[in-house]
């Protein structure tokens, strides 16, 4: 770093604009300002680094280091920005370090060239099912679906979810069951079993389960909700062994009247979930 009195020829010092910043994970991102004072003689640049504290680059924040340059006579402040994420890990305080390096063009840097950026956590919480595959039977009439809040409670939060037919579910995830049979001993043989595999069909809504939609609420610092999905007990014994039908969440957001801070995340594991209704009577 060059000593504070090499404002060589009037180019100027480089700082930023303050020592430290301060972000929330729900305001996206932050502008750092850098000021040339002092001078403006001839162009000059200047290198900024983004470098982690204890916030991780690509999961809590994103930026690239880059070069600031100002022309002969021009001080108006640079900027970059860091994009901050909004991830659903119940974290403590993060920091970012921001410093300058590498003046060129006879400027200097100055007692502020390095710079703290602290992210406070958000503490609303994020939303998922309580688990990705829920089983059930079609003469069981309902079937509970819960929904947790984890990694935070602050706040009165919204969510939606909706309950699919399995149209969009790959054979994968929709799968299916062996069923194994004993074939008769016979003089020369002995006894065998025999498996067959037989897939699960998707559900579908008016024929398998009522289809339904809806909104949950969470009050401030309510940690679960449940809805009900109705089933049809259609008892037809079809030749497949159950349906398989989705449900997904959606749109988490504060409820009316919370302050800005309150934003709910998804927990993108558990965003979405399978609902495998048995037939009573399918099978071979």
């Amino acid at each position: 770093m060059a000593a504070a009195g090499a404002w060589a020829q009037g180019s100027g010092t480089v700082n930023f604009s303050a020592s430290s910043y301060t972000v929330s994970e729900n305001d996206g991102s932050l502008t750092v300002s850098v000021s040339r004072v002092r001078g403006s003689s001839g162009s000059i640049s200047v290198d900024y680094i983004i470098a982690p504290g204890t916030a991780t680059a690509g999961r809590d924040y994103d930026g690239t280091n880059g070069t600031l340059v100002w022309t002969d006579g021009d001080t108006a402040p640079k900027s970059f920005d860091i994009v901050i994420q909004n991830d659903f890990f119940l974290e403590e305080e993060e920091t970012i370090l921001l410093s300058l390096s590498n003046p060129q063009g006879g400027a200097a840097i100055g007692a502020l060239g390095q710079c703290r950026v602290e992210i406070e956590g958000d503490e609303s919480g994020a939303l998922g099912f309580t688990r990705t595959a829920f089983i059930t039977s079609e003469g069981d009439q309902t079937v509970e679906i819960m929904v947790s809040r984890g990694l935070g409670a602050t706040g009165a939060i919204l969510v939606d979810y909706e309950v699919r037919g399995g149209a969009n579910l790959s054979a994968n995830q929709i799968g299916g069951v062996t069923f194994s049979r004993r074939l008769p001993d016979g003089d020369e043989y002995p006894e065998t079993i025999q498996d067959k595999f037989v897939p699960g069909v998707a559900a579908v809504a008016g024929q398998d389960f009522i289809a339904a939609e809806g909104t949950l609420q969470f009050r401030d610092f309510e940690m679960s909700k449940t809805f009900e999905v109705a089933l049809i007990p259609n008892l037809d014994g079809e030749a497949f062994p159950f349906t398989m039908a989705e449900l997904v969440l959606s749109n988490p957001r504060a409820a009316e009247g919370e302050p800005e801070s309150v934003q709910p995340v998804l927990n993108t594991e558990f965003a979405t979930a399978t609902l495998r209704i048995n037939d009573v009577l399918g099978g071979p």
